[in-house]
């Protein structure tokens, strides 16, 4: 039977490879549409540490964009961050799919040729089974100036709010772990800088902290038991409010720790029910069945977003995250209604009723994440950075210029023997207590937000 299964699989990539190699119009650039508006590559102001995997990242439809290219030569693209999956996905324009100017993410991030590209590469038969089926096709993936060749990757035909996205999970074959395969960055680790609010253009450290760009130390947190995702624990929320450009005292609302997943793909930020009833109170935020049988969300007028004043806060440890409420409104009905994008957390809700920290935060935070010790590490970003001080995350317990509970040792990740020709299966297996991926995980589906769509025609896209 498992042999029937893989013949079944193989016959069906065989089919896609005749699909796909048939002779098509060329690929639809992404070199004018896609919406990065970072300063050309030069000499970066200090950088001591050679093992580390720098990658520029735009914050647009409330996702995080890493802008990076696939194939030879390069096909420039934006790549979806995801905590949750293991792999890289490709949308690609000579499939089955719509056409790339059919969809808006496609038509501003880019789609991938397999045609176009020397290097693109359908396993064998042989090579398949040696990976466990866990993917059936490479080629080369560019991040900056770091060339990470054999790449695995599953590819997709384009379909509505489709996109390409790079899985960074815990999961031993991620990204961070392949590029110590590849000998890149010392340890399965990176960090994520925040814009602050205001620029949309943030930045992401494989293998490294820059610590000019927060006001450390990070506070740290395990990730022991966090079920494969990234979180960590906050207990209260703070309301301020001005009229008249007067600050009333600001009220706190407190609540048992949780436990908020990073979500750097999602405005939507979901807190405690009872804590966020007090919030809604003060605030006069009506409560609304948006289904049958459906959890209730919070709604409002999106017109107070322009008659009202108010900031948001997360409160973590003695760290403030402060989000102005004008960024909290996610358009719902056509007659003028917005959902705020702090929702309460309901059991068998969204993602198994977990509490989850959006993007309108996330973007103000600094965030380092080491697999190997399983810490997640987070301060608010420095208003005025100076000189890059960028700082290896090592195999060590701990991570550099943060405190937390630290293990007294850690079994670091062993970097696994990896082909890194046109060619090949690239196989990973752990030592750092890390559950390994268990098969080809299935598309996920984008959740775009409405209120940003004017964003790219702001920018001159």
């Amino acid at each position: 039977m498992r042999l029937f299964s893989y013949t079944a699989t193989w016959c069906g990539l065989f089919l896609y490879a005749i699909a796909t190699s048939t002779s098509l119009p060329s690929r639809e650039s992404s070199a004018v549409s896609f919406p990065l508006r970072h300063p050309p590559n030069g000499p970066t102001n200090k950088r001591d540490i050679p093992l580390a995997v720098e990658g520029l990242v735009t914050i647009w439809g409330n996702n995080y964009w890493l802008k990076a290219s696939f194939g030879t030569p390069p096909q420039t693209l934006g790549f979806i961050l995801d905590f949750e999956p293991s792999n890289l996905e490709v949308i690609v324009s000579n499939g089955m799919g719509v056409p790339c100017s059919k969809d808006t993410y496609c038509e501003l991030f880019g789609s991938f040729n397999t045609n176009e590209s020397t290097t693109f590469h359908t396993l064998t038969y042989t090579e398949f089974i040696q990976t466990g089926d866990k993917y059936a096709y490479t080629d080369t993936f560019t991040v900056r100036d770091q060339v990470v060749k054999a790449m695995p990757v599953e590819l997709f035909n384009i379909e509505e709010d489709s996109a390409n996205a790079l899985g960074l999970s815990p999961t031993n074959i991620s990204f961070p772990y392949l590029l110590v395969d590849r000998g890149l960055t010392t340890s399965p680790s990176f960090s994520l800088c925040g814009d602050g609010g205001g620029t949309n253009q943030a930045s992401i450290l494989f293998g490294a902290v820059n610590t000019a760009k927060f006001d450390g130390p990070l506070q740290a947190f395990s990730l022991q038991g966090s079920h494969n995702t990234v979180s960590f624990q906050t207990d209260s929320l703070q309301l301020l409010t001005e009229s008249n450009n007067t600050a009333t005292e600001p009220a706190r609302y407190t609540f048992p720790p949780t436990n908020l997943t990073l979500e750097p793909r999602s405005a939507y930020s979901y807190l405690p029910n009872t804590t966020l009833q007090h919030l809604y109170t003060d605030l006069n935020i009506t409560m609304v069945e948006l289904a049958n049988d459906s959890p209730e969300s919070s709604v409002l007028e999106c017109s107070r977003q322009y008659t009202e004043k108010h900031t948001i806060s997360l409160m973590i440890g003695n760290m403030t995250f402060s989000v102005p409420w004008d960024e909290l409104f996610i358009p719902w009905t056509t007659d003028g209604l917005c959902q705020l994008a702090i929702q309460p957390i309901t059991p068998g809700a969204y993602a198994s009723g977990r509490g989850q920290l959006g993007v309108p935060f996330l973007r103000r935070m600094y965030i380092a994440i080491d697999y190997d010790n399983m810490f997640v590490g987070v301060a608010p970003l420095k208003q005025n950075p100076g000189s890059d001080n960028i700082v290896e995350i090592g195999t060590g317990p701990e991570i550099p210029d943060a405190v937390g509970e630290w293990p007294a040792s850690v079994t670091a990740y062993t970097p696994a023997p990896t082909r890194t020709s046109t060619g090949g299966p690239v196989t990973r297996t752990s030592t750092g207590g890390v559950a390994r991926g268990t098969g080809l995980l299935a598309k996920r589906e984008l959740s775009l937000v409405v209120g940003f769509a004017g964003l790219a025609l702001s920018q001159g896209i």
